[in-house]
């Protein structure tokens, strides 16, 4: 090829330099463009109100409404004997998970699918689902 062309080695493989140097630059044009015309495309937000834009504030008043059960509205956890068994029981899930998995080949769906059950299991033992 070089030959048909007339060009030494080192002379094809600076074209080839300048050449991939021109079509980067080409690309590089190319993405800012599209860039520019993606943000261009972005409609204004600045003065868009929300549904509740005109809603009023509020502050927490201590004689308000079952005020009195806030502090048992925000401990929503169990006992640390319940915490204890539940943290039991998803351990030995989890080994369950691990020897289901390896039954299955090391197969990673049926681990992560028995992890996932766990964890949800754990969760509702501990009062969040």
């Amino acid at each position: 090829m070089m030959e048909l062309t007339g060009l030494s080695a080192e002379a094809a493989w600076n074209y080839i330099d300048r050449y991939n140097a021109m079509v980067q630059r080409m690309d590089d044009r190319d993405a800012a463009r599209k860039a520019r015309a993606l943000v261009s495309s972005v409609p204004d937000t600045t003065n868009v109100t929300t549904p509740l834009g005109d809603a009023q504030p509020f502050q927490y008043v201590e004689s308000a409404p079952g005020s009195s059960d806030i502090t048992k509205l925000a401990a929503r956890g169990v006992s640390e004997a319940q915490e204890a068994e539940c943290d039991a029981m998803y351990e030995t899930r989890m080994t369950y998970c691990r020897a289901l998995s390896k039954m299955y080949g090391g197969d990673l769906r049926t681990y992560l699918a028995c992890k996932q059950q766990a964890f949800r299991d754990y969760q509702a033992c501990r009062g969040y689902l």
